[in-house]
């Protein structure tokens, strides 16, 4: 996460097409395998609709993925007298020859690390609106082939591509409009994709909770499929519109040429092409686990860091339902995760433990493909590709590693 047309016969083959690279996925355990889901239509233009039967707990072992640890990067000094090779890190780009790129929240912003060793071989792109220099900690990075790569900086609102050795190639203006949001990349191509709380497209239309992706050609942000609002009824500029805490947000997760859309109050998810023609509709059927009042102090304290026993109650209130999950990634072309947390249990499951993540895996054809456990003290991934994911680990001592891991299905 950062903070900032097919005809209906085809859209359905698409679709079909994906449902065979799905198949494999669930080799093991094929007596625990949840029926296939039933299909309908939801309008006249023939809109499939996957709908979901019973769906298996999380804890289920048949079902599960598996990350196997394959690589740990210390980001600390190897001395009191030498600098961290990474002061902050908030975004990876894996090279092809294994070389890692490392964008770097504090004052040197991209840092290349061997493909073997803890070594850092190159620093560039420093704190700066000049030429060559970042602005963002939320600048996104992908491949411009063998030896070079994109960024997207935007706080300078800049396009602009490296060498791995940190020769700036080439620079372009973007225009990224709209208020506030956050940023993904798909699994497949890693080009960023955004959604904007508020923003006003060529037309000047005003389009709120919506899905933009950058059109590198044009260098303007593309909005397309339209997320359901937040907030019913939202109305700019009227004072305290603001949402309970724990209120539903709208997510989604890029797959390359699919978008998987929803909100996190509902196990409904609306699948778009990249023009943001609707081709498809996923029902989970997951329930929302009410909030007990006498819950609401100690998740006041624990994840919005408001103090026990204060005397005057939070600007807004707290919600009576845990959300259904946490974010959406997308895991390949056809797979996306739920991430679920003690707060995002689906009522009538095993309650996930506080402090433990975990991802329920769909495909856009309603088939559900198992869970993955993330291993305790590994932050939100900051790289996704099909069979594998760089994160940031912190242990219990805030001590932070970049760790690389094996994604494998069930009985992969």
């Amino acid at each position: 996460m950062r903070f900032l047309a097919l005809g209906t016969g085809a859209e359905v083959r698409i679709l079909a097409r994906h449902f065979v690279g799905i198949a494999t996925v669930l080799i093991a355990g094929c007596d625990a395998r949840p029926d296939p889901p039933s299909v309908s239509e939801s309008d006249s233009a023939g809109v499939p609709v996957y709908t979901l039967g019973e769906l298996p707990p999380w804890t289920q072992a048949e079902l599960k993925w598996d990350l196997t640890l394959e690589r740990s990067i210390r980001t600390g000094a190897d001395s009191p007298n030498d600098a961290p090779r990474v002061f902050q890190p908030q975004g990876y780009l894996p090279l092809q020859d294994g070389r890692l790129v490392v964008l770097d929240g504090a004052e040197t912003r991209l840092v290349v690390i061997d493909s073997t060793r803890n070594e850092v071989l190159h620093r560039f792109g420093p704190t700066g609106q000049g030429p060559g220099e970042i602005w963002s900690s939320n600048s996104l990075m992908w491949p411009a082939g063998a030896d070079s790569f994109w960024i997207l900086d935007p706080g300078n609102q800049r396009l602009s591509r490296f060498t791995a050795s940190g020769e700036l190639v080439e620079e372009s203006p973007v225009t990224i409009p709209g208020m506030a949001g956050v940023a993904f990349q798909d699994p497949l191509r890693h080009a960023p994709w955004f959604w904007k709380i508020f923003a006003e497209d060529d037309d000047e239309r005003t389009r709120v909770d919506s899905i933009g992706r950058l059109d590198q050609e044009t260098g303007r942000v593309v909005f397309v499929a339209p997320m359901a609002p937040r907030i019913e009824e939202r109305r700019r500029g009227i004072p305290g519109d603001q949402p309970a805490l724990l209120a539903p947000l709208s997510w989604f997760a890029p797959l390359g040429s699919t978008l998987v859309v929803g909100r996190n109050d509902s196990g409904r998810f609306r699948i778009h092409d990249e023009a943001g023609l609707l081709v498809g509709v996923v029902d989970v059927p997951m329930e929302q686990s009410p909030i007990a009042d006498h819950e609401k102090p100690a998740l006041l304290q624990e994840y919005f860091g408001m103090a026990s026993g204060r005397t005057t109650p939070p600007a807004r209130p707290v919600s009576d339902f845990f959300p259904l999950y946490d974010l959406m990634w997308g895991v390949t072309d056809s797979l996306f995760a739920l991430q679920q947390s003690h707060l995002s249990t689906p009522l009538g499951e095993p309650r996930i433990p506080a402090g433990q993540v975990v991802w329920r895996i769909f495909s856009i054809d309603g088939t559900y493909a198992g869970a993955l456990e993330l291993p305790p003290g590994v932050a939100q991934p900051y790289w996704i590709e099909e069979g594998r994911v760089i994160a940031t680990h912190r242990d219990d001592l805030g001590v932070t590693t970049i760790q690389t891991f094996r994604l494998t299905p069930p009985g992969g």
